[in-house]
């Protein structure tokens, strides 16, 4: 099981440890709509999309994952930081 770290330090440190790499993002000229799409039929052209990802999941080998443990969670306690999530998901999604 994994400890929680609070101290930004140690969280820091952990972080080294794992020598993740972050690759450089590069515009792949790709032209997008941007149009809205009201006229398309919403989720129409994801079928393609949709197995392909289904693909990759059913190829994950879900004995070597780490399983998952229940955390306790009260939402009026700051010192579990639900509102820094929040408000970091949400920032990664216009990321």
């Amino acid at each position: 099981q994994v400890q929680g770290v609070r101290d930004r330090d140690q969280f820091q440190a952990v972080l080294d440890k794992l020598n993740l790499e972050q690759p450089q993002w590069e515009p792949s000229g790709e032209k997008v709509d941007l149009s809205e799409g009201d006229d398309n039929e919403e989720g129409a052209d994801g079928g393609e999309d949709d197995e392909k990802l289904k693909g990759e999941l059913y190829k994950i080998d879900s004995s070597k994952l780490q399983p998952a443990q229940p955390a306790e969670f009260e939402k009026d306690d700051d010192l579990n930081f639900h509102i820094d999530f929040l408000t970091t998901a949400t920032n990664m999604r216009s990321w």
